[in-house]
């Protein structure tokens, strides 16, 4: 069963250029990421990974939304173009959470 993600996190939408698919990723603080670690990198190697690495998402896809070539962060897309492997991802308690955005029709969530 997945595990619960914290109520600090932030979600955040990636959307496919190319099928259209929403992926979610998790973000958070600093202090809070259950994932952080004490390694140390320089600030050069520190914002090229931010610029140019991967995002991982749920679903363990790379995306590269700060490219915008192949994708791109939205908000407002309907429910169903939510990637399936992502909604699988997610505790019972945290679904409720990726649908909370507006949705292309003008209403505010699906």
């Amino acid at each position: 069963m997945p595990v619960k993600i914290r109520d600090t996190a932030e979600f955040f939408f990636i959307e496919s250029v190319a099928s259209g698919i929403v992926h979610i990723e998790v973000r958070y603080a600093s202090y809070d990421d259950p994932h952080r670690t004490d390694e140390r990198v320089s600030f050069a190697e520190g914002m090229h990974s931010m610029l140019y690495g991967p995002h991982i998402v749920l679903c363990g896809a790379k995306t590269y939304p700060v490219a915008e070539k192949t994708h791109h962060y939205t908000n407002c897309f309907p429910d169903e173009k939510l990637c399936a492997n992502c909604h699988r991802r997610l505790h019972p308690d945290d679904i409720e959470r990726a649908f909370q955005h507006p949705q292309p029709d003008g209403s505010k969530e699906g």
